[in-house]
């Protein structure tokens, strides 16, 4: 599981909620981000860098996890459901903005 580092803080993890699966911060490359002492940063050096806070231990190399970051992060796509779902954010807001009720029923995107 993956969320964005400046939107998470560090803690979240380390002292609030207990998860099975890894779990991970995303931040650009140059950002500044706090970073808890449970946290495991990794430098990830792809066509954008980023940082990555795992929770505990990151994946170990060769598991489903670890191969899933590897091909995610190959592609560029680990920021990229963020990135989309800012984009549908502004759309919605865009659209309903001032329309009194948020019934977007005969609004057309275009």
């Amino acid at each position: 599981m993956f969320c964005l580092a400046d939107e998470v803080e560090p803690e979240l993890f380390a002292e609030e909620l207990e998860v099975s699966i890894p779990v991970a911060r995303i931040a650009k490359g140059l950002a500044v981000v706090g970073q808890a002492g449970t946290e495991e940063q990794e430098l990830l050096e792809a066509e954008e860098p980023l940082q990555l806070f795992w929770q505990g231990r990151q994946p170990e190399a060769g598991s489903p996890e670890r191969l899933l970051v590897e091909r995610l992060a190959s592609r560029g796509l680990l920021l990229e459901p963020f990135d989309r779902a800012g984009v549908g954010l502004g759309e919605v807001y865009r659209l309903t903005k001032g329309d009194g009720g948020g019934d977007m029923s005969g609004d057309v995107v275009g």
